[in-house]
């Protein structure tokens, strides 16, 4: 996944293109609830995600190695991780004006980084 996820973002060089990349991939996971989001996630190889904390309006996601880090060419931050998050947080159904963005950034080569899906 991680050399796919490298020529995506290098044929989508936009933000908003890698978000909705992302986003679009995140819908069709088939997630049920939260736990199942997560397990996507790592499953598609691209982080370990935590929940930090969670609330009615909010969700704090710590995603630890982080692909999106690594195949970035520079800390543009992770765009794809953060519209495939919201795409599975849809699909499992959180409301579609879910948006997440990305608090803090690992960086590359990639260790840990912080997302905050609100909604």
């Amino acid at each position: 996944m991680v050399e796919k996820l490298g020529k995506l973002l290098r044929d989508l060089p936009r933000k908003k293109d890698q978000y909705g990349a992302g986003e679009k991939l995140g819908k069709v996971v088939g997630a049920g609830d939260l736990s199942d989001v997560l397990y996507a996630l790592q499953q598609k190889g691209l982080g370990r995600v935590t929940v930090v904390q969670e609330s009615n309006s909010h969700l704090v996601l710590k995603v630890e190695n982080c692909a999106n880090c690594q195949v970035a060419e520079s800390n543009n931050g992770c765009h794809f991780t953060a519209g495939y998050l919201a795409g599975a947080l849809k699909a499992c159904g959180k409301p579609e004006t879910t948006v997440v963005s990305e608090v803090s950034c690992g960086g590359y080569p990639g260790d840990t980084c912080v997302f905050m899906a609100s909604w």
